[in-house]
């Protein structure tokens, strides 16, 4: 939600389609948010996501507030929102590398998907790419860099650590 803020046209006057593709993701998780809601047993969830949602939702108000009360110039306000956009984007694409250890351990990769680590490096690499479209964005441009090689760095353990498949001309070709 926060990369909405940074989309806006008062923070980013190119921000167009940052904030249709951010919105997009956030129509998308809140639809996913809600079958779950609806349809898990515990009670717990159906407190706590509400409460994470508020908390979310007003923490973002809170950034937006202070980029547009604070600071007076479209860059300031970039730069204010940017980093902080950099900080949560470079911390959501390096927490899968928490498994690493357990993957090393184990050498195995069941806790780490492959799906959501190719779709985690591909995502960042399309961003990547719109970073340096047009005028280079920074702060685009350093956080999906960076998840970009925190993806390739899941790969490459994933690959190397993947299940091999018996009975080919290769020893090398992984199973998914």
């Amino acid at each position: 939600m926060i990369w909405i803020v940074y989309g806006l046209p008062m923070v980013n006057p190119d921000g167009t389609l940052i904030i249709t593709f951010n919105s997009f993701g956030v129509l998308t998780q809140s639809i996913f948010l809600g079958i779950f809601f609806v349809y898990t047993k515990k009670n717990k969830y159906k407190r706590l996501i509400p409460m994470l949602l508020l908390a979310g939702g007003a923490f973002v108000g809170l950034i937006a507030a202070i980029a547009l009360l604070c600071f007076h110039t479209t860059a300031s306000r970039m730069r204010f929102v940017g980093i902080i956009c950099d900080i949560f984007l470079i911390s959501m694409y390096a927490s899968p590398l928490s498994v690493i250890y357990q993957v090393w351990r184990t050498k195995s990769v069941e806790y780490l998907p492959l799906w959501f680590c190719i779709a985690g490096f591909c995502n960042n690499i399309c961003w990547l790419t719109y970073g340096f479209l047009k005028e280079i964005d920074l702060y685009i441009v350093i956080g999906s860099g960076v998840g970009a090689v925190f993806g390739f760095i899941q790969l490459c353990i994933y690959f190397y650590y993947a299940p091999k498949v018996k009975g080919s001309n290769t020893d090398t070709i992984p199973q998914v």
